[in-house]
């Protein structure tokens, strides 16, 4: 029996989906939660609460999240725009 979908293309749009699902899912992380996680990796360092050196290291985790979040959107972007272009040319009937 043929597939309504060819697996090629099908699988393509399946990892996109699955990875635009996951980057929704880790914005669903509170600010909260990500500042208690910034503080534990900074304790966990050595460092203590309410000293410049500690506040100087939680600010730093949260520009290097803030900074890899950008970049993986622009990558999810890049890739959706990939794919929509994939689908478009496979649709036009050109080789």
């Amino acid at each position: 029996m043929k597939s309504c979908f060819p697996r090629p293309r099908f699988a393509r749009f399946m990892a996109l989906g699955i990875a635009v699902t996951l980057t929704g899912l880790t914005s669903c992380i509170s600010s909260e939660r990500r500042l208690a996680s910034d503080k534990e990796e900074c304790a966990a360092q050595g460092l203590s609460p309410s000293t410049s050196a500690f506040e100087d290291c939680v600010a730093e985790a949260n520009s290097r999240r803030r900074d890899s979040e950008a970049r993986q959107s622009v990558r999810m972007r890049e890739l959706q725009e990939q794919s929509m272009e994939n689908f478009l040319h496979s649709q036009s009937g050109a080789p």
